[in-house]
């Protein structure tokens, strides 16, 4: 994001101590440039749509694409720019609160399964629409012709040096801008997803268990411990249990034999019966997911405030553009190369949403499982102050969270199915103009 000017830099690191204060002028210059370099090719593709607006759908349908991707492009360089403090609170917040394994038991997971899988998702589909944009960059240059990347109205002859090399180049960094812009975008907000997965994951395991850190936090169980964990099958073990975790079995022999000395001391009475030797420390284990549980929906309660109104632009932009390449790669007119583009910029565009309102729909679906969690923890065998604890955490997590698009309709599979019967009905309707100007 910094390469494209969406984070600023931190160019006081590299200054002497008394040019500190360039940096904050250094960044506004480099934002400067990116927005120019959007902008530019914007402005002329939207140029080119008035120049030929008299001609026919097909002939402008290439810069109606082109608009849409740029214009779109302007807007999440400014969105990031401008809340650029926010995405680093929202960063800092992850980095400083989420866990890396879940609580002791006899078992226990981790996030690193969740960050290869957003570490490698995120290499991957950025390398995909750098790809998928720079291939249009390189077209000219891989057929030998003095063309310039993307066809535009200029008011001057722009194939002509040294004007065709400056336009060239502004280009050619406008589709690493699109590339790399739609690709760490996309890829950073599924990452978080991801993760935020990965901490339920750990939720999950540390609810289910509760009795066993509770074992642990009384001191002196050990033996115990390990009887409980050779009775595991682990053939019967749920295939859906958790998201991208694995369950691995804890080394018992390097855990230590004392207990925490610092949990409080309540009262017993009459009614709490059942594990009641081990009150206390079921209470601390249970507070502890509390926390962490109330941790999860505070950052998805940021990530949701932050990215609303991104979800919203990025919807009915990919719907748009879909309609309109659709209607571009059905002209008849298109070389082998172009139909090659059209079709990556048709796949990255379709893959995208798909991808989007997926992470969406499993993240709403990860936060509906507390109830699973629980269940398989021994919530019969507690204490009524346990079981008191465990109604209110199941009360508080009755509403599943849910990604929107601008607080306006939720992102699910089913809003990709919407989109892309809308994106249909456009195509249709601009067809039927198509042939009308035909006839």
């Amino acid at each position: 994001m910094q390469v494209v000017g969406m984070f600023p830099i931190d160019y006081a690191y590299y200054l002497p101590h008394r040019l500190a204060f360039l940096s904050d002028i250094l960044n506004k210059m480099y934002f400067a440039f990116w927005q120019l370099i959007c902008i530019h090719i914007a402005v002329v593709q939207i140029a080119s749509v008035h120049v030929y607006w008299d001609k026919s759908l097909d002939e402008i349908s290439p810069f109606l694409n082109t608009s849409l991707i740029y214009v779109f492009t302007f807007y999440i360089v400014n969105y990031f720019q401008g809340r650029c403090k926010t995405h680093a609170e929202l960063i800092d917040y992850l980095n400083a609160n989420f866990k890396s394994r879940s609580a002791p038991g006899i078992s226990y997971v981790t996030l690193e399964p969740a960050y290869r899988a957003a570490n490698k998702f995120t290499h991957v589909w950025l390398i995909c629409c750098t790809f998928g944009t720079l291939h249009w960059a390189f077209a000219p240059l891989l057929t030998g012709t003095r063309a310039l990347p993307l066809q535009s109205w200029y008011p001057f002859n722009a194939l002509e040096s040294p004007q065709y090399e400056i336009i060239y180049m502004c280009q050619f960094l406008g589709q690493i801008l699109v590339g790399i812009g739609y690709g760490i975008v996309g890829g950073m907000l599924m990452s978080k997803i991801t993760l935020v997965n990965g901490q339920y994951d750990m939720l999950f395991c540390s609810l289910k268990n509760l009795q066993c850190t509770a074992m642990l936090l009384k001191g002196n169980r050990r033996e115990e411990l390990k009887k409980l964990q050779s009775e595991i099958d682990r053939s019967k073990d749920e295939v859906n249990e958790y998201y991208v975790s694995v369950e691995i079995l804890e080394n018992l022999s390097m855990m230590s034999h004392a207990g925490r000395m610092d949990i409080p001391k309540h009262c017993v009475k009459k009614e709490d019966t059942y594990l009641m030797e081990y009150g206390d420390e079921l209470m601390e284990a249970l507070r502890d997911c509390i926390k962490h549980h109330q941790m999860i929906v505070k950052f998805c309660t940021k990530l949701e405030h932050f990215y609303h109104f991104y979800n919203l632009g990025k919807f009915f932009q990919i719907t748009f553009l879909v309609c309109l390449l659709a209607v571009t790669a059905t002209t008849g007119q298109n070389s082998p190369m172009k139909m090659v583009t059209i079709a990556e910029y048709l796949s990255l565009a379709t893959s995208e949403l798909l991808l989007f309102c997926y992470y969406a729909d499993m993240l709403t679906y990860q936060s509906t499982r507390l109830y699973e969690a629980i269940i398989r923890s021994p919530w019969y065998m507690c204490g009524g102050p346990v079981r008191r604890h465990m109604i209110i955490m199941l009360a508080n997590s009755v509403k599943p969270f849910t990604m929107t698009a601008g607080k306006f309709f939720l992102l699910t599979v089913e809003s990709f199915k919407s989109a892309m019967a809308a994106s249909f009905s456009y195509y249709t309707l601009l067809t039927k103009f198509r042939s009308r100007e035909d006839a």
